[in-house]
């Protein structure tokens, strides 16, 4: 459907364990005015109408969850950089008992290179594991998003989270 605005250089529609729609995907033009050709008008896919809309620019950053007690942030981040460069890597604790709470983030170099890893992480839902465990994988929300929300996450100023860092700008931007 969306070839015929322009050149597509990927397009990925998100699935389930089972193999069924999430109800959305991504579309990436060649050519921004094609997208913005895309975004001018209304859609219908499958006979049904679709919202469409521009990538939030610092989507470069995944939730991960479900993830083994004792995964470390080492295991986290290398299964992650076969799809990019990993800027950063983060396992949430609990304050009390310094222990997993089974969820963390990932976040790729910003720009179009940490978009396609993006990409390419949420095309392979189905597919993530880290020591034999399926581990949830999809888009965090920006950080305006989460505090807007009553079931926000806690910032890591008040929660105690492992982490590895490359340390480099990159880095603190895609927070």
């Amino acid at each position: 459907h969306f070839q015929k605005y322009g050149a597509l250089v990927d397009a990925v529609v998100l699935q389930w364990p089972d193999g069924r729609s999430r109800g959305f995907g991504y579309v990436t033009y060649s050519e921004t005015s094609s997208a913005m050709a895309a975004l001018e008008l209304e859609h219908q896919v499958g006979g049904r109408q679709v919202d469409v809309k521009r990538a939030v620019p610092g989507t470069n950053k995944l939730f991960v969850g479900g993830l083994p007690q004792n995964a470390s942030v080492a295991e986290l981040r290398a299964h992650f950089e076969t799809f990019g460069v990993v800027s950063d890597a983060v396992v949430m604790m609990d304050p009390t008992t310094n222990r997993s709470r089974g969820f963390g983030f990932i976040c790729f170099l910003p720009g179009q290179e940490g978009a396609t890893a993006v990409a390419a992480a949420l095309e392979q839902y189905n597919n993530h594991r880290i020591r034999g465990k399926w581990i949830e994988v999809k888009s965090a929300a920006p950080p305006h998003k989460l505090a807007e929300g009553a079931d926000a996450e806690p910032s890591p100023e008040s929660s105690p989270a492992v982490r590895s860092s490359r340390g480099d700008a990159s880095a603190a931007s895609s927070r």
